[in-house]
């Protein structure tokens, strides 16, 4: 036998239970004892072995819906730039901005297809956006050219937020 009741429930008693059993297994929250407790499944006691299992399972359920909503918002974000340079802007550094957006869209996209996303991707990706950043700044581009600049490089940081964080 397990020794554990299959009628588990989270009353005062078995919170209390935790609390105590925890403070005194792990030093570092013992005076953390009386500090309020999240009700999320995953705020229960902390050891190795539950964090990499509840981070496993988090990263195998989240993961995939998160790349796929990446890729979805990539498309339309490539969209968006196809017709911004079709359009033309009148300021070249924003248009070498969406051009350069549009050729790391392509690429992720790809990357995407090839199921070859890694942490590595994301970083050169947000290197490259705060260089296109830095690059405008040096070159003493006008308050509306960086503006403009900023909202395109925003776009594509909060696109690739979300998996990004998840690979961490």
């Amino acid at each position: 036998s397990s020794g554990y009741s299959s009628s588990w429930n989270t009353s005062e008693d078995n919170t209390d239970f935790l609390t105590v059993h925890r403070a005194a297994s792990d030093p570092d929250t013992s005076d953390q004892s009386s500090r309020s407790r999240s009700t999320s499944p995953y705020a229960t006691p902390r050891g190795y072995n539950f964090d990499m299992v509840t981070l496993q399972h988090l990263f195998r359920d989240r993961y995939p819906k998160a790349i796929e909503q990446m890729e979805c918002r990539l498309k339309a974000f490539q969209q968006e730039l196809g017709l911004h340079e079709a359009a033309g802007h009148k300021d070249a550094a924003v248009n070498f901005v969406a051009t350069q957006l549009q050729s790391l869209t392509k690429d992720l996209l790809e990357k995407i297809d090839g199921n070859m996303v890694t942490i590595d991707v994301f970083q050169l990706i947000a290197d490259t956006l705060g260089q296109l950043h830095q690059d405008n700044i040096r070159r003493g581009a006008t308050d509306e050219t960086l503006r403009l600049v900023r909202k395109l490089l925003l776009q594509m940081s909060v696109i690739i937020a979300r998996p990004a964080g998840l690979l961490e």
